[in-house]
């Protein structure tokens, strides 16, 4: 039975993350990012279509060799979003705490909540990719197309994703 949606965007998103280790093996011609959904990936950037295809297809393979660790990158967008969730949290529960608390000790948990997302991010945000974000047990994963679309200096390449 193929996976649900929730599952299939988890397991693209660590086919992204893999993706993107095996083109920071090589030359990159500009910054590169991506995005997951249910149905693939779609890639932003110059990147050669066929430099993005042996990408696709070394990612694919190693996930499915069990090389999970290559599911989490340091650069996802968790590592700013998990944060800020963080410090809103903290923030809200710090603000109500503040109408209760004496004015000195209300600075010092601001100041302590404020910065302690800040220091966690890295932390954070890979323990949520591993635990929410990502799934490397990619299974009978397939590249079913990689087409290319170009708009002036804006280059797209969407991978679509197929699962048995």
């Amino acid at each position: 039975m193929p996976p649900s949606i929730l599952a299939r965007i988890r397991k693209n998103h660590a086919l992204e993350h893999a993706t993107l280790h095996m083109l920071e093996q090589g030359p990159l011609p500009g910054p590169v990012a991506a995005h997951s959904d249910w149905n693939g990936i779609t890639f932003y950037g110059r990147v050669d279509r066929d430099v993005l295809c042996r990408a696709l297809t070394r990612a694919l393979s190693a996930l499915q060799a069990g090389e999970s660790h290559l599911a989490l990158h340091s650069r996802c967008g968790s590592t700013i979003a998990v944060p800020v969730l963080s410090g809103l949290i903290i923030g809200l529960l710090l603000h109500h705490m503040s109408h209760t608390t004496r004015k000195e000790s209300a600075s010092a948990l601001t100041l302590a909540g404020v910065l302690s997302p800040l220091l966690c991010a890295e932390p954070l945000a890979l323990g949520a990719q591993k635990q929410l974000l990502t799934d490397p047990h990619v299974g009978s994963a397939e590249l079913l197309t990689l087409r290319t679309l170009s708009f002036g200096r804006i280059t797209l390449h969407r991978a679509a994703i197929g699962y048995r």
